[in-house]
């Protein structure tokens, strides 16, 4: 059983009635931008009910996805504390580069 519609032929026309200047220039019209809505809009249902259901009857899914959220949290917090050490060194580097140049000009100092 399908719950949405094909969201690529949503997008297309089939009867030359629907198209106008305005779908030309700006690629869709109302009538097909509410359709494609509208199926987004059912996927979406469709999703938010299968997640219901396996949290409902499946808890130990729900602990899964809360340990891979949090190892996802540290890995990201440890990505950030290293590219936090990379630009520290960097500015150091070009401070070193800027005090080398500059230091024989009188309008550094």
């Amino acid at each position: 059983m399908y719950f949405f519609k094909n969201i690529f032929m949503v997008l297309s026309s089939t009867s030359l009635h629907d198209s106008d200047i305005s779908e030309s220039q700006h690629g869709l019209n109302d009538k097909h931008m509410a359709s494609l809505l509208d199926a987004c809009r059912q996927m979406d249902s469709w999703f938010i009910k299968k997640r219901l259901a396996l949290s409902t009857y499946c808890q130990e899914y729900a602990l899964k996805e809360i340990d891979a959220l949090n190892a996802e949290c540290i890995r990201k917090e440890k990505l950030a504390q290293e590219l936090k050490g990379r630009i520290e060194d960097y500015s150091k580097s070009i401070q070193v580069i800027i005090d080398q140049f500059s230091k024989d000009l009188p309008y550094f100092a």
